[in-house]
This record gives C-alpha cells, structure tokens and sequence, in this order.
C-alpha cells in the first residue's frame, strides 16, 4: 500500500488517540485501586476505633463491679461489729491455789462463760449508723450495674452469662435493706434484745457474703471479655 503526506497524518492521529485511550484506562484503573485501598484503610480504622470505645465502656463496667466488692465489705464489717458487741460474754475464773514460799498465788485453770454482757449503746449506734446509708449506697450501684440498656456491648455468651449474675442483685440488696429495718426497732429497746440482734445482723452479713461471690464471678467474666475485646482492637490496627 502506498501512504501519502495525508495518510501518514491520519494514521499518527489514530495512533495518539489509542495511546491516549490506554492512558486513560490506566489512571482510571490506578485511582480505583487507590480509593478502595483508601476506603479498606478508613473501614479498618473505623472498626479499630469503635472496638477501642467499647473496650473503655466495658472497663467502666469492671471498675464498677470493683466498686461494689467495697461496698459489701462496709457491709460486713457493720454487721460483724454489731454481732461481736451483743455476743460478748463475761468470763469467771476457776483456780487452784499454788503455794510459792509462803505466798498463796491463786492460778486460773479454766474459764468459763456465763450469759451475754449488756451491749455498749455508743458501739451498737456505731454499726448501725454506718451500716444504714451504705446499703442506700449498695442499693444505688446495683441498680446502676443492673441496667441492661446502659450496659456496653458484650459477646452474646458473655451477655447471658452476666445477666444471670447481677439480675438479682437488687433483689439481694433489698432483702439486705429489710433486715437492717427490722433490725433498727430491736437497737432503741432497753434493754437490748441480744439474741435478736444478733440474729438480724447475721443475717445481714450471710446476705452480703452471698452476694460478694456472684459479685467476684461477674469481675472475671468481664475481665475475660475485656481481654478478648483488646485482642481484637489490637488486630484491626494492624
């Protein structure tokens, strides 16, 4: 074939414009893999950061659930020191007489309880002043600790499980709250009702040891979840 000045023309132009059509295709592919890459990088960084908030939401809970150990143990030592003062007991001494020289040194051999000692007033108002408002307190974290809507997110497993832990934790603190009402009538008595008192104290305290171990499983179990929750933070940054 015999190419003339214009046909030469001709040609170069269609060349150019197939080179500029594969140019064309190139940058468009090159900024579509740019913009998923952009798009995967942005979803990574999304999920990293949500899961961070929800592992500090969940070390909200745990510290919560800590909180509410030293709420019970308040409770307990009230109760105990309420049940130690109306449980004391007066001591009589049995001796042999023990001849050194000639000094007669009268030596105990054994003890013996008799009866229980009137309660000190001031030590008895001691317990209960204290024990009072912190079952207010005890009640108010419950309740806190209890709201499942207010609760951050957990496995469903995790979920279920800490439910059926904490679900009764109210009712347990007001079971708690009733004993010590029943328990305020037997203090302002004269004289005082020492088996009685002793009974409602006791109970207080078997109530809060009670709760105490539902409260030390739950801690585990969130802990166990906020471990797992940091592993998985920790894989979607990388």
């Amino acid at each position: 074939m015999r190419f003339t000045p214009g046909n030469n023309s001709t040609h170069m132009k269609r060349v150019l414009l197939v080179c500029n059509m594969v140019s064309l295709i190139f940058l468009s592919s090159l900024l579509e893999n740019k913009t998923y890459a952009a798009e995967n990088t942005d979803t990574k960084n999304s999920s990293g950061v949500t899961l961070k908030v929800n592992v500090e939401k969940q070390e909200v809970t745990l510290q919560s659930i800590r909180d509410f150990r030293l709420d019970l143990k308040r409770i307990r030592q009230a109760a105990q020191d309420i049940f130690d003062e109306v449980t004391r007991q007066p001591i009589s001494f049995q001796a042999v007489p023990n001849v050194v020289g000639t000094v007669v040194i009268d030596l105990p051999v054994s003890i013996k309880e008799v009866g229980l000692l009137e309660p000190r007033h001031d030590w008895i108002m001691n317990g209960v002043n204290k024990m009072g408002p912190t079952i207010e307190l005890l009640k108010k974290d419950a309740e806190s600790i209890g709201k499942r809507e207010a609760r951050p997110d957990f496995s469903k497993k995790t979920d279920e499980e800490l439910e059926k832990l904490t679900g009764n934790w109210i009712a347990q603190v007001n079971e708690m709250h009733e004993q010590y009402k029943k328990l305020l009538p037997l203090v302002k008595t004269n004289p005082y009702n020492n088996t009685a008192i002793a009974a409602r104290s006791r109970s207080i305290f078997l109530g809060a040891k009670a709760l105490e171990k539902t409260r030390s499983r739950a801690e585990k179990l969130v802990r166990k979840e906020i471990k797992k929750q940091r592993k998985l933070e920790k894989k979607s940054r990388s």
